[in-house]
């Protein structure tokens, strides 16, 4: 650490010699603003069960990157802004060695004294993909909130995209109840324009929903604590979906 700048490195040999290098720089001269700079060096061999470094993949290997974020806050705004990029030296499923990939993101935010937070993102992947999203407390009791999420264009069949939005309320009047309910349609061209959405579950339950096609679906979740030690969790979920299937004929 050398005043607001703070170096930080790792490096790992696997059980066959592979290695593993991950560096990076995180500067913070002042609360208003933090930037980070990373770098990663992962053999296509290298092999760790239970390595959590930074990764594209859903293993530590087979890949170079790095990896640029920063923060500024200007009174009630955040912006948060990303850019990465990595190359794969060897042949992955379903791609070829030397592959290569580029991501950013950019997310503004703006929160109001009383609680209420509004969000708007643009990100690019493999497409353009955009994100606005409103918090509203109604009360001491009560919070709403609404989000909607577009793929703009892209994708491996022409150019397919797709919307998802949602309308959440949620009821807490005491420590014992919470109640929250949620009501979801989503649009998309197919598979490859899907949209996730995280949804709200019991506990040690995980929900990340990927929209596709057309539908609508809804659920209800309830938690009653009658004494501070105990917590009975209820969900109920329905949903529709209807799937498209395109065949594109040339000419």
């Amino acid at each position: 650490t050398m005043g607001s700048l703070r170096l930080f490195g790792e490096a790992a040999l696997d059980a066959h010699g592979a290695p593993a290098v991950l560096a990076g720089a995180l500067w913070s001269p002042s609360y208003n603003f933090e930037s980070s700079l990373t770098a990663r060096c992962y053999a296509p061999a290298y092999i760790a069960t239970h390595a959590g470094a930074h990764s594209t993949l859903s293993s530590v290997s087979n890949q170079l990157g790095v990896t640029w974020a920063a923060m500024v806050i200007k009174g009630p705004w955040t912006a948060l802004a990303n850019l990465e990029y990595t190359y794969y030296p060897w042949k992955r499923y379903r791609t070829e060695a030397g592959t290569h990939q580029a991501k950013m993101r950019l997310q503004v935010s703006r929160e109001w004294a009383g609680g209420a937070v509004l969000t708007g993102q643009a990100a690019y992947g493999d497409r353009w993909k955009g994100r606005l999203q409103a918090t509203l407390p109604l009360g001491r009791d009560w919070t709403a909130s609404v989000r909607m999420d577009a793929n703009l264009k892209g994708g491996t069949e022409g150019r397919t995209g797709g919307v998802a939005g949602y309308a959440d309320i949620r009821w807490k009047p005491s420590r014992r109840w919470e109640i929250s309910a949620r009501v979801t349609a989503w649009r998309t061209d197919g598979w490859d324009a899907r949209i996730y959405l995280y949804e709200r579950g019991v506990p040690q339950s995980f929900a990340l929903e990927p929209c596709y096609g057309k539908g609508i679906g809804e659920y209800l979740v309830v938690k009653y604590s009658p004494i501070p030690q105990v917590e009975c969790w209820v969900k109920v979920q329905q949903g529709y979906a209807a799937y498209f299937v395109r065949i594109f004929i040339p000419g």
